[in-house]
């Protein structure tokens, strides 16, 4: 495969990996490298630019990876400017709190409107915060391997044995924080449900953990709950017993709520014009769309003015 990157993309891409593993606080090259896919001599052969004597030590597979984990763009157009919308700073303001005081608690909110967003910008930007994507781990064992890697425990031995170095890992570090998105999938799962309730045992007052999730994560919660499957009422009361909830039920609230993220998003990736930012926010409201579609419409918008200029 030709590499995707120059050779000023590669010093870019190996600059933002130093930087976010100084951010993520790491104890130690080889535990960050294994939390993001990569081993020790990957690092090495990073800090020391010895890729750029004999690039074959990172191969073009590599660097797409590490493009892709430490969030960089080629294409201009592409680039995106964080907009911190009510819906990011309510997250950022429950996320400080779980890091800070240790709670666990579970947002439940509308697909589209930056709940992801919000969590993977916090977990890159805070020390001992983890990131987990649950979309494809409804087992557990897939669950515990994926808590392992992340949080740079060893992935040898048992599965008990992973899950055990990595709640170690994480009783030995300041404020961790473990942020599961897309919760509800591990919530189909009874045993993946447990290893949840592991972590809280092992670390109450230690260790805070938020679930992000759509209604499939209330509805799974109640029901389980209400038919008194193992796990669930304990989790669930671990949890604080609640949902928590950013976009407004009513709907006049709810149209000013998401008008106004509209419109920050637009702002903050340099769409100025009022009558396309309003189009834009009508059509949102108008046919029920979420942020997905603002931002394919920003980078259209931006597309466009490039062949304008060109």
């Amino acid at each position: 495969m030709d590499n995707l990157f120059t050779t000023e993309d590669q010093e870019k891409i190996s600059t933002l990996v130093f930087t976010l593993m100084e951010r993520k606080g790491f104890s130690s090259a080889s535990k960050f490298a294994r939390s993001i896919g990569f081993g020790p001599a990957d690092m090495s052969n990073l800090k020391g630019d010895k890729w750029k004597q004999n690039p074959s030590l990172i191969g073009s597979e590599k660097w797409i990876r590490l493009a892709r984990v430490v969030g960089f763009h080629k294409n201009e157009t592409q680039a995106w400017n964080t907009a911190e919308t009510s819906m990011f700073k309510h997250i950022f303001t429950h996320l400080s709190l779980c890091k800070n005081q240790s709670q666990c608690r579970m947002l439940v909110d509308e697909a589209g409107f930056g709940k992801t967003y919000a969590a993977k910008e916090f977990a890159r930007n805070h020390p001992n915060t983890f990131y987990i994507d649950c979309s494809d781990f409804s087992n557990k064992n897939r669950l515990i391997r994926t808590i392992a890697t992340t949080v740079g425990a060893s992935t040898a031995g048992t599965y008990d044995d992973m899950l055990a170095d990595a709640l170690f890992a994480l009783g030995s570090m300041n404020k961790p924080l473990l942020i599961f998105d897309e919760a509800g999938e591990i919530c189909k799962n009874a045993d993946a449900i447990m290893v949840l309730k592991r972590i809280y045992n092992h670390l109450e007052y230690t260790c805070g953990m938020y679930l992000i999730g759509s209604n499939g994560l209330r509805k799974v919660m109640l029901n389980r709950r209400r038919r008194d499957v193992q796990g669930y009422h304990e989790v669930f009361d671990r949890f604080q017993s609640n949902f928590r909830k950013c976009i407004p039920e009513l709907e006049g609230d709810r149209t000013l709520y998401v008008k106004e993220m509209v419109k920050n998003v637009m702002e903050t990736n340099g769409i100025s014009d009022i009558k396309v930012i309003k189009n834009v926010q009508s059509e949102v409201i108008e046919t029920g769309k979420s942020l997905r579609f603002v931002y394919n419409r920003i980078i259209g918008l931006r597309i466009q003015a490039s062949l304008n200029n060109n």
